[in-house]
């Protein structure tokens, strides 16, 4: 049956068996980081044995933790010496650290590629529906050294993700709701990807605009918030055309840019730029908000149903897009005339990560009746001392939630 199957490969039969490893420089740069994390672990022993003496049930932990990093150094190195992937004409082996996992060619059903947790992509080898109790998917990382026997032999295998690509592209043309013939149909199509491209790009380009520049304020902000509706609306108007998620060999283009961009741009700039004196009522809106995006996305987009990690993801990003829309219209729409209370300076501190803010600890003041730490930007935050007074200006806010700027005071 695989010699009938497989004509140009038993041909070659001499090519094969074969060895992968992973790639030198990967191979290098993997074990130095291993080699450290081992390293790492071992020294953080001696130290909490021998240095610091530490004792109890703080010291368990300590020597758990650091164990567990050297540990997973240990891991990460024999995984990266032991991977092999041996390639023969009629089935494929990986060998790891602890087992060997062979499928032959004729219990594969196929291959699709895969990214996993926002690592590069990687061949996933599925094995028949009958065989999947019994064998599991393969992964075969990017990082691995091929040549063409290894693709040769990859390319007999069926490509899932082209099948499926067909089968999507089969629907469109066939669903009379999109056009009275299949190139109408399929002229939408292409029409809907070209939209998609340049209304993500503008959502990218725009937000980080937002993030950066805040320049023009309000028209930023107004076009940020229409767009993860818009997303909504196309793929309501478009009847199936649009996804919300899917994988890089999708047909269908996808708007996932148009709603997480300006969620995660407007939740940074509401958080930046303005103080609450209260936040449970702008939690409570961002949380609804985010029930509401979250059921119109699962209606809209009937595959988004069956990938619940990405629904989770979806949530937390309308939670981030609800929360940034209410500070921002609460804060952008009021009118009202504030209020300025005198006071003093507690104490400062910079916090210094993956983007550095500006820190005051104020004393009790008005409505705030405990000492408050909040964000100011970096000119005020060197402008005033310890001990010193800054200018608390208190707006009631369009939504009714009072909120407040910290300046530093005039005169």
């Amino acid at each position: 049956m695989t010699e009938e199957k497989y004509p140009s490969l038993l041909q070659d039969r001499h090519t094969y068996p074969r060895e992968y490893r992973i790639k030198p420089l990967w191979r290098i740069s993997i074990s130095l980081l291993a080699l450290i994390f081992i390293a790492g672990g071992l020294i953080a022993v001696v130290l909490e044995v021998v240095v610091l003496r530490a004792s109890g049930a703080l010291m368990w932990l300590m020597l758990a933790l650091s164990l567990a990093v050297s540990t997973l150094g240990l891991y990460m190195l024999l995984k990266t010496l032991r991977y092999k992937v041996v390639l023969r004409s009629d089935a494929i082996e990986i060998q790891e650290i602890f087992a060997t996992t062979r499928l032959l060619r004729t219990q594969l059903q196929g291959r699709r590629m895969v990214r996993r947790n926002n690592s590069p992509e990687e061949i996933q080898l599925i094995p028949h529906q009958s065989q999947q109790s019994h064998e599991k998917k393969i992964h075969i990382p990017s990082m691995l050294k091929t040549d063409t026997a290894f693709q040769t032999w990859m390319s007999g295998i069926t490509d899932l993700d082209q099948e499926d690509q067909q089968r999507t592209l089969a629907e469109i043309a066939a669903d009379t709701s999109l056009g009275s013939n299949k190139e109408e149909r399929l002229q939408k199509l292409a029409t809907a990807k070209k939209r998609a491209r340049l209304l993500n790009g503008a959502a990218f380009v725009l937000s980080i605009w937002m993030i950066i520049f805040p320049q023009p304020y309000q028209l930023l902000m107004l076009v940020l918030l229409a767009m993860p509706w818009l997303a909504l609306l196309l793929m309501k108007t478009a009847k199936g055309v649009y996804q919300i998620d899917g994988n890089t060999k999708d047909i269908k283009p996808n708007l996932a840019i148009m709603i997480f961009m300006p969620g995660l741009a407007l939740m940074m700039r509401a958080v930046t730029d303005f103080n609450l004196v209260n936040y449970t009522p702008v939690l409570q809106m961002a949380l609804a908000c985010s029930l509401t995006f979250t059921a119109l996305a699962l209606h809209l987009d009937r595959p988004l149903r069956s990938k619940p990690v990405m629904i989770l993801v979806f949530t937390a990003i309308s939670f981030a897009y609800g929360y940034g829309a209410a500070g921002l219209l609460n804060a952008k729409l009021d009118h009202s005339t504030a209020e300025t209370y005198q006071v003093q300076v507690l104490s400062k501190h910079i916090s210094r990560g993956k983007h550095t803010s500006y820190h005051l600890q104020l004393a009790h003041w008005g409505p705030v009746r405990h000492a408050d730490d909040v964000t100011v930007e970096s000119e005020l935050y060197n402008g005033i001392v310890t001990g010193g007074m800054a200018c608390v200006a208190l707006h009631k806010g369009s939504l009714h939630l009072p909120w407040f700027v910290v300046r530093a005071c005039l005169g």
